[in-house]
């Protein structure tokens, strides 16, 4: 699977140094084992090292066997010093369910292994009386200028636009969660998932969150999806005209799904 790496450096830099005798799953004693744990959207991934040259840094991409265009790689623990441990497992809180992911382990000697997990299926969210059904989401289109520290809304998304303005401008949409009235606050690991029409995957949201009681609690992010296009346009060179996909997912379950148009 291609990678974007340019986002990467500091791992592109330990590839550099990788031994061609060190680059597959299985080499010198590390191996990516295929079971994960799953918990209330926090995966923990596996590997063995028969010879325990740790510490080991974790890395992980998005993999959709369905596609071949390039993904971005991300350290497993946000940066290089986080995705560092001496364990042999690593808990990802950016990976979501019923997805697949390709795992990067290095170890202290310079070599690696990778290896394809798969998540389990999203269950639907319920929690008690509190469904799926019952969650509403609203999305409008919004271009924030850093130059003038401003933010403008937009009829539309145009792909035309977004590649134009890719370094001056951060395209993507106020993402608004509308729970019914809550007869107790609820406490969510809230993850908003988005993919583009040609397979592109990337998490542009985790947060953990207390919706508390009240008629018709409301939470929104002024602007989300912004890094999503910009990790896109890098990674593939374009921006593709289509319909992408935006979940939201409670603690793992699937809470919502919505299409966002880009024309």
């Amino acid at each position: 699977m291609r990678r974007c790496m340019a986002l990467f450096l500091a791992l592109i830099l330990l590839l550099s140094l990788i031994p061609a005798g060190g680059m597959a799953s299985g080499v010198n004693g590390l191996e990516i084992s295929e079971e994960v744990s799953f918990d209330k959207g926090i995966t923990t991934v596996y590997w063995q090292d028969a010879y325990g040259w740790g510490p080991y840094m974790v890395g992980y991409t998005y993999y959709d066997p369905a596609s071949s265009v390039p993904q971005q790689g991300y350290w497993a623990g946000g940066n290089q010093d986080s995705s560092t441990t001496s364990d042999q497992f690593f808990a990802v809180d950016q990976m979501i369910a019923g997805h697949q992911y390709e795992i990067t382990v290095f170890n202290s000697k310079n070599y690696y292994a990778t290896g394809i997990v798969a998540l389990p299926a999203a269950e639907t969210f319920v929690d008690g009386k509190l469904k799926a059904s019952s969650v509403r989401v609203a999305t409008d289109y919004k271009y924030y200028d850093p130059a003038k520290d401003s933010l403008h809304s937009l009829d539309a998304l145009k792909a035309s636009d977004i590649v134009s303005h890719i370094s001056d401008r951060y395209y993507g949409f106020r993402y608004e969660i509308t729970l019914p009235e809550l007869a107790y606050a609820r406490d969510y690991f809230v993850q908003v998932f988005m993919r583009s029409p040609t397979g592109f995957g990337k998490t542009i949201f985790t947060s953990q969150y207390v919706f508390s009681t009240g008629t018709g609690f409301t939470h929104y992010v002024r602007l989300i999806g912004d890094d999503f296009f910009a990790a896109l346009y890098k990674c593939t060179g374009e921006v593709p005209v289509g319909d992408y996909t935006v979940e939201l997912y409670f603690n793992g379950m699937l809470a919502h799904s919505k299409t966002i148009k880009v024309k």
